[in-house]
């Protein structure tokens, strides 16, 4: 039979699976949408895998699209300007863009240069599972699991010597009612766990295909490790702790800054609307993770970006700070982030030499 030797790919089958889980759990209209486009992803694998259909869905974008081979001078400019003009606009409105919002504004830098069919078989799986791993995190806490309080409390002073970080640091630079630099410079570091690691995948993804490619499965890994935790061992960060009376002397900073303030960081509309966030997601900490991951890999690109080690870490502190981790999450948020790029590193390995 024709299409004997064609394989389903795990991604495809991952995908399909999370726009159908996705749907289910967004319901109404919206999440009808996820559920068809899931199901029609599944029939267009099954038709492709036994020969009904000759093409795959990258094939067909790429040929619709019409990628090219190389870059010419005109369209590299045009690209350029496009982003400059782009980075400009979010630096002098402080606007910060979702994982959506940057396939959707990509779409058109890649139009310029003739790549979009690539960009979009590169790039959509990434976003998909993303969007599906934040909708199924969102009921990580309504499974009816037992909420981690007293022990993640307990198992942070034994590491301390009886002392909370969180508590220390809110005591000597926190003051309710006052916004220092410092509270903004925190709260801002807090929101770059993601971000960078979006643009720095853009970067992957123009110079080294092979290394984007693990860099994005090494973000949907652990993005999908992380939600299992979630699911099995829901634990609660210092500020609802606090609010449970499990402890006491923490803030939650991100709610007493002003959110019209300035310096912070605004969303735009999108389609991360439909998605609820789960309090009780502490371990392991994404905000960790993410930029790890980000490290890991720039560092594998060039040994000058040693540097980048500052960002996990900062973004961790931040974290810790405001109330929003404690200082075990950010480690067990590394552990994470460090298997994730060992396991990769080995399927990629493996997939090659088979």
């Amino acid at each position: 039979m024709k299409g004997v030797e064609k394989k389903i790919s795990l991604m495809d089958f991952t995908i399909a699976l999370a726009l159908i889980i996705t749907g289910v759990i967004i319901k109404d209209s919206a999440g009808l949408f996820f559920i068809f486009t899931g199901l029609l992803y599944s029939l267009y694998q099954i038709l492709f895998y036994f020969g009904v259909i000759d093409l795959s869905i990258t094939e067909i974008t790429e040929k619709i699209l019409g990628d090219q081979d190389s870059f010419d001078p005109v369209s590299k400019m045009g690209a350029i300007a496009y982003l400059l003009a782009l980075s400009f606009i979010l630096i002098y409105y402080n606007l910060r863009i979702t994982l959506d919002q940057v396939i959707f504004l990509g779409i058109f830098v890649t139009l310029l240069v003739r790549k979009t069919g690539k960009f979009l078989s590169d790039w959509t799986p990434f976003a998909l599972l993303i969007f599906a791993y934040d909708a199924m995190r969102g009921i990580a806490d309504d499974l009816g699991s037992t909420v981690c309080y007293q022990g993640l409390i307990s198992a942070e002073k034994a590491l301390f010597l009886g002392h909370l970080p969180t508590r220390w640091l809110q005591e000597n630079f926190f003051h309710p009612g006052i916004i220092n630099g410092y509270d903004v410079l925190a709260v801002n570091l807090y929101f770059l766990h993601f971000t960078p690691a979006v643009l720095f995948a853009v970067f992957l993804w123009m110079k080294d295909r092979n290394l984007f490619i693990k860099f994005r499965d090494c973000m949907i890994l652990v993005s999908y490790a992380a939600l299992i935790t979630f699911l099995l061992f829901p634990s609660a960060p210092p500020w609802l702790a606090q609010e449970k009376g499990y402890i006491s002397g923490i803030d939650r900073i991100l709610s007493e800054i002003n959110q019209e303030n300035a310096f912070i960081p605004k969303g735009l509309p999108s389609i991360y609307i439909l998605v609820n966030s789960n309090p009780v997601a502490a371990i392991p900490s994404l905000h960790a993770a993410y930029p790890s991951i980000l490290f890991l890999f720039a560092v594998r690109w060039s040994r000058k970006a040693l540097p980048l080690i500052l960002l996990p870490l900062s973004v961790g502190l931040s974290s810790v700070y405001l109330g929003e981790h404690y200082i075990i999450d950010i480690l067990i948020g590394f552990i994470y982030a460090i298997l994730a790029y060992l396991i990769i590193e080995k399927l990629h390995k493996n997939s090659t030499q088979s």
